[in-house]
This record gives structure tokens, C-alpha cells and sequence, in this order.
């Protein structure tokens, strides 16, 4: 139940960030781009993070927040996400890659709107707890190449 070393690097992404999101509808199509912000914060001094995010999608404003954490009994990080579109949650766990560099996650969502349950994704902290992040995600369900869907980049203010 104590904070373990993993623990400490959840404290790398405190901060207030200006986020830029790219949407990829189809492949060799241009993403559609839209700005927001978030802040991270302790939910739990230590032990879990929370974000609080707004941005705009399709044209309507969207609220979310997400909380991360490592989970010393499974001994892997943790990560779920609501936001003010669906009614659906997200769900994912993993591990920092060799480098220590990027988290990577594994998970499922649900897409409403092609009625597609429980599709494998991967999502990708790519520069993690650094001024300047990516936070990708990938649809495991297109198969082994151009999986990103979904890109948000993290830009922290000073």
C-alpha cells in the first residue's frame, strides 16, 4: 500500500499543459487538428495522478479526466479515462519500454459508433514527463502498420 519507486515517476507529468490533437479518419488522408488543454495534478499525493482535460471534437467541446497510477500488487501501471462524449470508459495497463523513455499501454475500447466492443489498442506516452509529450493511440485491429489513430502532443507551460 506504500508508494513504491515506480511511483516516483508519476511525478514527471505534473503540470499544465496546452494540448494539440490529430485524428486520422483514413489512411493517406489529412488528420483533423484541434486545440485544448490540460492539467495534471495528484489525485492521491504519491500514488495517483490525476488529468483534468478540454478540447474541442467534430466540433463540440469535450471534458474529460483520466487517472494514472502503478499498482504495486500487479507491479504495472494503470490508466482509465472518461470524458463529456461517451458513456463508455477506458481502461489500460503496462510498462515503460527498455528505454524508459515511452509508457505503453494496452487496453480496449469500445467505438459507439461502428459498434465495435472491447477492440485491442495500445496507447503510447512517447517522451514521458517530458516538456513535450505525445500521447498516441493505436488500433491493434488494423493490423501490424499505420495503427495511430490518434495522436495528442502535450506541450507544458512554463
Amino acid at each position: 500500500m506504500q508508494p513504491s519507486a515506480a511511483h516516483a515517476r508519476l511525478a514527471e507529468m505534473l503540470g499544465t499543459y496546452d494540448v494539440t490533437m490529430r485524428m486520422q479518419w483514413a489512411p493517406g488522408q489529412p488528420a483533423m487538428e484541434s486545440k485544448g488543454t490540460a492539467k495534471v495534478a495528484w489525485f492521491s499525493e504519491g500514488k495517483w495522478l490525476q488529468s483534468t482535460w478540454d478540447i474541442e471534437m467534430m466540433g463540440q467541446a469535450v471534458k474529460g479526466i483520466d487517472h494514472l497510477g502503478y499498482d504495486n500488487f500487479k507491479e504495472r501501471f494503470v490508466w482509465c479515462k472518461l470524458d463529456s462524449m461517451q458513456t463508455t470508459i477506458q481502461t489500460a495497463a503496462g510498462h515503460f519500454d527498455q528505454s524508459g523513455d515511452n509508457l505503453i499501454l494496452w487496453g480496449t475500447i469500445d467505438e459507439p459508433m461502428t459498434p465495435e466492443q472491447d477492440k485491442q489498442v495500445k496507447y503510447v506516452f512517447r517522451g514521458y514527463g517530458q516538456d513535450r509529450f505525445t500521447l498516441e493511440v493505436h488500433d491493434m485491429m488494423i493490423g501490424e502498420t499505420n495503427t495511430k489513430v490518434l495522436e495528442l502532443e502535450y506541450v507544458r507551460r512554463k
